[in-house]
């Protein structure tokens, strides 16, 4: 089992093959598995500007957090799963909850439903997914907070 590690990346300005400009980018803190648990990130000056952390279920990211310390806010995202499959995430900003997603499949494991709700829980939009017997199309349609209707067709 390999222990955690720290990767720095670095913005790099390279004029005919040699190098004139680096500046680090963010420097993240990995557990053993090679999952991103921290990262700092820099701007140009080498000022730390945001620091994001990770939780994850399984190989699934489970909460997000972002500290943006230049604007002084944090936005988090709660993810959870049911059979690897995400049903609920929820946006937070400075600790008010702004959105929620929820996420509808049928039996064979195919998204059919996706609504988007207010902080308050009133529903905004919903995305309603239906799927042919064709391969190569499916129908989406997106009823939103505008009570308007649209009907894409994407083929795949």
């Amino acid at each position: 089992m390999n222990s955690p590690h720290t990767i720095s990346a670095y913005e790099c300005i390279f004029e005919e093959g040699t190098l004139i400009e680096e500046w680090l980018l963010s420097i993240s803190r990995l557990n053993s598995e090679g999952k991103v648990l921290h990262r700092e990130r820099y701007d140009k000056e080498g000022n730390l500007i945001k620091k994001d952390d990770y939780q994850y279920q399984g190989e699934l990211v489970s909460l997000s957090r972002e500290e943006d310390l230049i604007e002084k806010s944090i936005t988090k995202t709660v993810c959870e799963y049911l059979d690897d499959k995400l049903i609920n995430q929820k946006e937070y900003f400075n600790d008010h909850l702004s959105i929620q997603m929820v996420y509808i499949y049928d039996d064979q494991g195919q998204l059919i439903q996706n609504d988007i709700l207010n902080n308050d829980g009133s529903l905004s939009s919903r995305y309603i997914f239906e799927y042919q017997n064709l391969p190569s199309s499916s129908k989406k349609t997106i009823e939103s907070f505008f009570d308007e209707e649209l009907t894409l067709v994407r083929l795949t």
